[in-house]
This record gives structure tokens, C-alpha cells and sequence, in this order.
């Protein structure tokens, strides 16, 4: 009887010992998701602010009289895919709720001239037309990329960057690669390609940023292009699969801000590159404009 007794003592010590556990689990799992939606709330309120001054960034860029916004800040080359290309889908998604027609006649000035000079580039294929549902070739297959010279003026030198080259990056070891593959995927309804995308590319992130063969040295040099792409891509569902490398790419990314608004194209783990642009900080303003629009719910 006493040992009974002594057994049941011994049971509800060790159901009082587990119930404490878990309800001691239960109130940090909770203070951790607090803390994230702090997080988040934060992150996404920061990022508003940040697309407005990259929007300002990429105006103070823009030449009237080329019709296309400068490579980057004081350079006369003016490339049409990706660098404008980039900037029209951009503007018009920050100019979503957003009222601003000195940006929409950027945006559509742009329009005009990448047109203006569709025939001297007709069927080109630029690895960022992905995005905006341009591009007519297989997911898995982009191509290594090569710049080409279509006007060469003392005004103005209008190049077009295009993924016709004879090799390919491998996704497992591009990031930027497995997750334009990925967007690709999304967008031709296969959800398989665009998780596999997804995966490959987060196991390329170190905390840091995406540590591939494109930083190719170790300590990497990290490419801030690569973070915005993945916001893009994982966030393009308004269901983040990874709510931690989520926060973790997004406070990257906001870190990559130049006081003048553009994006700094690189980083270390020690500080950002000198050189910000207009590729950069277009995927930028995409990336964001895509993460408010979503954080903010249906």
C-alpha cells in the first residue's frame, strides 16, 4: 500500500514536472511568434519608407531625353533588358495604391523606348523578362548571359544584356538562378518547380546572404539582387514556407539601402560595396513592394 502510494506521488510529480515543461514550451513559442510579428510588423513599415526613396532613386536617374534610366548614378550606358525593363515593373508595382504621375510617365516614357528599340533586339531574351511573364523559354533553361551594344553615341551608349550563351548556371549552385526558375515555375502553375527553386536557394543562405557560386571567394561576396529575388519568390503565394529565412532575407535586404535610395549591388560580412544601380534596385523595389502588399493580408 505504501509503495502504491508512493508510485502515484511519484506519477503526478512527473505529470505536474511535464505539464510545467510544456506549459513553460507553450509560453515561449508564443513569445517567440510575438516577437516575429513584431518583427515583421516593423520590417514591413521600414520597407514602405525604402521604396519610396528607391522609386526617387531610380527617377533622379532617368534621362528624358535617352528615355531609359542610367545603368547607375553619373554613367552614360542606359541598358534596356534587364536594367529598364527591371525599372518599368517596378514602378508600376510601387505605384500600386500609390498616386504619383511623375513615376507613371517615367514608367511608361520607358515603355516607349524599349519598344523604339524592340526591332533592333527582336526575340531577345533577358533572364528578368521571368518576371514580368515574358519569357518564352523552358523554366530550366537560362542561359549564360552577354552584353551587346545597340547605340553608341557621345550622348548616350544603349547596350542590351541577353541570356544566349552557350552554358548555364546550375540552380543548386546559383541562387539567383534556382529562384528565377522557380518564379518561372510559379507562373506556368508548377508548384513542384517553383518549392524546388525555393529549397535549393535556401540552402545557399548562411544568415548573411546566399553564399554561391556567383561570391565565388570565401569570406563571400554576397549579391543583394539575390535577397530581393528571393522575396519575390517565396512571397509571391502571400505564404511565406519559411517565416524565418523569411525575416532573416528581408532585414538583409533593407540593410542594402544607400542613403540616395539605390541598392548596393554586393556585400560582406564586414560592409556593403560603394556601387548601388538600377538592376539592384528595381528587384529591390519589386521584392518589398511584393512583401507590404502581402504582410498586409487578402
Amino acid at each position: 500500500m505504501v509503495i502504491l502510494t508512493l508510485l502515484v506521488a511519484a506519477v503526478s510529480t512527473i505529470d505536474w514536472s511535464l505539464n510545467s515543461r510544456v506549459s513553460s514550451l507553450d509560453r515561449e513559442i508564443a513569445q517567440q511568434n510575438a516577437e516575429e510579428s513584431y518583427l515583421e510588423s516593423t520590417l514591413s513599415s521600414l520597407a514602405k519608407t525604402q521604396v519610396r526613396a528607391a522609386t526617387n532613386y531610380l527617377a533622379s536617374n532617368y534621362d528624358p531625353q535617352v528615355g531609359l534610366i542610367r545603368e547607375s548614378p553619373n554613367s552614360d550606358m542606359f541598358l534596356l533588358y534587364g536594367d529598364n525593363y527591371l525599372a518599368v515593373e517596378a514602378l508600376r508595382q510601387a505605384l500600386i495604391g500609390y498616386d504619383n504621375s511623375t513615376l507613371a510617365a517615367i514608367a511608361d516614357n520607358i515603355s516607349e523606348t524599349l519598344l523604339h528599340y524592340s526591332s533592333s533586339v527582336g526575340g531577345a531574351l533577358n533572364q528578368f523578362m521571368i518576371l514580368g511573364g515574358n519569357w518564352s523559354a523552358p523554366c530550366d533553361l537560362i542561359h549564360t548571359s552577354a552584353s551587346y551594344s545597340i547605340s553608341n553615341s557621345t550622348q548616350a551608349k544603349v547596350a542590351v544584356t541577353l541570356n544566349n550563351g552557350t552554358g548555364s548556371l546550375s540552380p543548386s549552385e546559383s541562387a539567383g538562378t534556382a529562384l528565377l526558375e522557380a518564379v518561372c515555375s510559379l507562373r506556368q502553375g508548377n508548384s513542384a518547380g517553383w518549392n524546388s527553386g525555393l529549397i535549393q536557394a535556401t540552402n545557399l543562405f548562411d544568415g548573411t546572404g546566399f553564399c554561391d557560386g556567383v561570391g565565388h571567394f570565401k569570406p563571400c561576396t554576397y549579391q543583394t539582387y539575390e535577397l530581393a529575388l528571393y522575396l519575390y519568390a517565396e512571397r509571391s503565394q502571400c505564404e511565406p514556407t519559411n517565416q524565418t529565412t523569411d525575416l532573416a532575407v528581408m532585414r538583409a535586404l533593407l540593410l542594402e539601402q544607400a542613403p540616395g535610395g539605390g541598392y548596393y549591388v554586393g556585400y560582406t560580412s564586414v560592409g556593403s560595396e560603394a556601387l548601388t544601380n538600377t538592376e539592384t534596385t528595381s528587384l529591390a523595389i519589386l521584392a518589398l513592394s511584393e512583401s507590404t502588399i502581402c504582410s498586409a493580408g487578402p
